[in-house]
């Protein structure tokens, strides 16, 4: 009996997650890059692991900084493993698993610092980007390959406009591009739901704070972590 393709890629997602946890570590301040603990002061001895991993404790001191425990780690081996399920193909895998790698990142340090760093979502953008087009391209499906590119232009111009609107920035503009490519591979609809659901996933989590009383009306909310979740979920019921 062979071993499930989305439980092949749990593991090497698991180990993205503790790469994704150092990323943020070293991001997710408002002067990056981050080099020392921010309680004792002490130098990371490595910026690849800079803190214990799956916990993200100081070395020395054993304070805790951003992310929780085990949560970048259990998240990448969630990405990776539902990539592996949706399946389409081993480019496209590759592409949800490049989203997976770099959108968490992203959205980890937006959830912080409400800010999401051009050093992961431009390489992010261009991995799916040419990952889906080559999928599309050795299926011989080049309707597929131009809705791709369409689709990511698309929602990046609405989010382009978004910004001028509301209090979004440019970081979005880039992530919502990436999310059109990989949504509009799938279809025209897909893009209009998935979109759609990050925003719907984005007003409860407003609501939910509002209500604890965790921020104000007046306070900036991450968009990212919504905008990737919606995503990925009309990814995976896309599939079956």
């Amino acid at each position: 009996m062979s071993v499930p393709a989305w439980l092949l890629l749990a593991l090497p997602g698991l180990l993205v997650g503790v790469g994704v946890r150092a990323v943020v570590w070293c991001l997710a301040v408002e002067a990056p890059p981050r080099t020392c603990c921010p309680q004792c002061g002490t130098p990371a001895r490595s910026l690849l692991v800079p803190v214990q991993p799956l916990t993200g404790r100081c070395t020395r001191c054993s304070a805790r900084t951003t992310p929780a425990v085990l949560v970048p780690e259990l998240l990448g081996a969630a990405g990776f493993g539902l990539a592996g399920w949706i399946g389409g193909g081993p480019l496209r895998v590759a592409a949800l698993c490049w989203l997976a790698a770099f959108g968490l990142a992203a959205v980890l340090v937006d959830a912080v610092v409400q800010r999401l760093p051009y050093v992961l979502t431009w390489p992010c953008l261009a991995g799916v980007t040419v990952l889906c087009c080559g999928q599309a391209a050795a299926s011989g499906s080049w309707a597929t390959a131009v809705r791709t590119i369409l689709a990511g232009v698309a929602v990046a111009v609405l989010f382009l406009v978004l910004a001028f609107a509301v209090d979004i920035g440019l970081g979005d503009v880039v992530l919502g591009a990436s999310l059109g490519v990989v949504l509009g591979f799938v279809s025209g609809a897909a893009v209009l739901v998935g979109i759609g659901a990050g925003f719907v996933l984005a007003g409860l989590f407003a609501g939910m704070v509002l209500v604890t009383g965790r921020t104000r009306l007046s306070g900036s909310l991450a968009l990212g972590p919504p905008l990737l979740a919606g995503a990925f979920l009309v990814l995976g019921l896309a599939a079956r």
